[in-house]
């Protein structure tokens, strides 16, 4: 089993500490019971992908992206590709992470994106449906198993998603592949399908400086505490949906004042121009650049870093401090389009099978209709023509379909996070 220290790390690429909390292993072929109990819990075994527990050497630091993750198997059984996640948002930026590592996943070498942080997490968190789509891709991918959460305070739909052995099945294929993203990109979270959505002006990110770009200019008012945009006059930087887990985004949104969502609170900073750090007044937690290149800009909880010290200059750019290897960096406000919310992810399973999974980030639509096309079932397929392939949901336990070529498949996802996953066997 995949031995998790229980220090906490630095800061990150998708973050989260987990310090003073236990994790758990989960697999095996355990029925589903009722309520959870000691003795069921017991049953519920299977630490690593496609039966190949993760022995010592463990590489708990993740690989440089710079060296396009080729080093990570030479570096342990198991090799993190992020740091800690806090919630949906960071945990997103895990799978866009293990997206760019795919390709260096296998037996020997598994990519350990982060722990299943629950629906029942003490740090952050996030719902019951969010921590569904995480077993679910986390199955798909494959990666380690491990719970970080109290097991006991675990509700029946909690109990029935970390004992799903159709998919656990699929994490414990023993072909051993790496699911690819074969459609769509990176995902932010929130997501807007439907451009700003919840009514931002615009989208706040971190690019280099430019004198030229109107988007990067920004006045700070220091007895409101607004920071106003200069490119979306009666915008101002806004904690989104007055957010205070680790890594929730900013956004640029009319001023609202005290009637506004927190009572404007989400609105108002304080800049202490010495240290560099602004801190919102709802949630005390900093202003901060991305891993320190951004592109996203988000709210973490204050730690010093250059990510999160900030100055502004004469000509109103506010800018991150440079470090070495780190240019600093400056926040631009540019118009929010609609947003590609969803991905597909395939995978080759032993037996001629292949494995689906579908996610869906979009806030703005309750359902979504994900779709993996002719060009989408191309590169799943990668080669083979099987004439038809009977459908599997894996959360509904059923055969659902039988598509024959040219292969569609489509389903219905519901939004806010959260993801389906399919088994599809030559018919």
């Amino acid at each position: 089993m995949p031995v998790e220290d229980t220090q906490t790390r630095p800061r990150r690429t998708c973050g989260r500490a987990r310090k003073g909390r236990a994790a758990g292993a989960l697999g095996g072929r355990a029925a589903a019971p009722s309520t959870p109990s000691t003795s069921a819990l017991k049953r519920i075994r299977s630490p690593s992908p496609a039966s190949r527990p993760s022995t010592l050497p463990r590489a708990d630091s993740p690989p440089d992206p710079s060296l396009n993750y080729t080093g990570g198997s030479s570096l342990g059984n198991s090799w993190r590709i992020a740091g800690d996640g806090s919630g949906w948002g960071p945990l997103t930026n895990c799978m866009n992470t293990q997206a760019a590592a795919a390709p260096f996943i296998g037996p020997g070498g598994w990519a350990d994106p982060d722990l299943l942080i629950g629906p029942e997490v003490y740090v952050g968190g996030q719902d019951d449906q969010q921590a569904r789509a995480q077993f679910t891709m986390w199955s798909i991918f494959p990666t380690n198993l491990l719970i970080s959460q109290n097991v006991l305070a675990w509700s029946d739909y909690a109990l029935e998603t970390y004992s799903n052995a159709e998919l656990i099945a699929i994490n414990q294929d023993p072909l051993g592949s790496a699911a690819r993203r074969i459609v769509g990109g990176d995902l932010p979270f929130p997501c807007h399908g439907g451009g700003g959505g919840s009514g931002a002006l615009a989208s706040v990110a971190a690019a280099p400086c430019d004198a030229s770009n109107a988007g990067q200019v920004w006045a700070f008012d220091a007895a409101s505490g607004l920071f106003s945009s200069g490119a979306f006059p009666g915008g101002v930087l806004d904690d989104v949906e007055c957010a205070k887990a680790d890594g929730s985004p900013v956004a640029v949104y009319k001023a609202d004042g005290a009637s506004g969502t927190c009572g404007g609170s989400n609105q108002k900073w304080a800049f202490n121009r010495t240290s560099g750090a602004i801190t919102n007044a709802n949630t005390g937690t900093c202003l901060d650049v991305y891993d320190f290149a951004g592109p996203a800009v988000d709210v973490w909880t204050c730690n010093g870093g250059l990510n999160q010290q900030f100055t502004l200059s004469a000509d109103g750019h506010l800018a991150t401090t440079a470090g070495p290897g780190k240019p600093a960096m400056c926040l631009t406000a540019t118009v929010q389009p609609p947003q590609v919310c969803s991905n597909v992810w395939g995978r080759r399973l032993a037996g001629g099978d292949f494995a689906l999974g579908f996610v869906n980030n979009d806030v703005d639509n309750a359902n979504l209709t994900v779709t993996c096309d002719a060009s989408c079932f191309a590169a799943l397929l990668n080669g083979t023509a099987p004439a038809a392939l009977k459908v599997r949901d894996l959360w509904a336990h059923a055969d659902v379909a039988t598509i024959a070529a040219p292969f569609s498949w489509s389903a219905s996802v519901l939004g806010g996070g959260a993801a389906a996953a399919f088994r599809l066997s030559p018919a």
